[in-house]
């Protein structure tokens, strides 16, 4: 029984394999750089000395905030993805991953993100 069908039927898949699922639902290649741009403007805007727990939590705020927003758009195009060829293999059009699960995840990380930037 291959991944997406024991998914579906409630089966445990392993634990390394969910967290890379969920670590894709983060689009890192994109929130990497919309993390490393922040950083770039915080550092360049820092007059004098620069404060490194702020600058962490800046790093981990936009982490957060990006994340949640490419889960959400791949929550959003669930059924436009599930019929392109370079985007059915994606954790939720695949079935590896629940429409409500993902919701959940993206919300959680965007308000996490907004709470830290905000």
């Amino acid at each position: 029984m291959n991944v997406e069908r024991r998914a579906l039927a409630g089966e445990l898949i392993p634990a390394r394999s969910r967290v890379l699922d969920y670590i894709e639902l983060m689009k890192p290649e994109l929130t990497g750089l919309s993390a490393l741009t922040a950083l770039c403007g915080f550092y360049l805007g820092s007059i004098g000395s620069m404060s490194v727990p702020l600058f962490f939590w800046t790093a981990f705020g936009t982490i957060c905030l990006g994340g949640g927003a490419g889960a959400l758009n791949q929550y959003i195009e669930r059924d436009l993805d599930a019929v392109m060829k370079r985007t059915e293999k994606r954790p939720l059009p695949a079935g590896r991953i629940t429409p409500e699960s993902v919701l959940f995840f993206g919300l959680t990380l965007a308000i996490v993100g907004i709470v830290i930037l905000g």
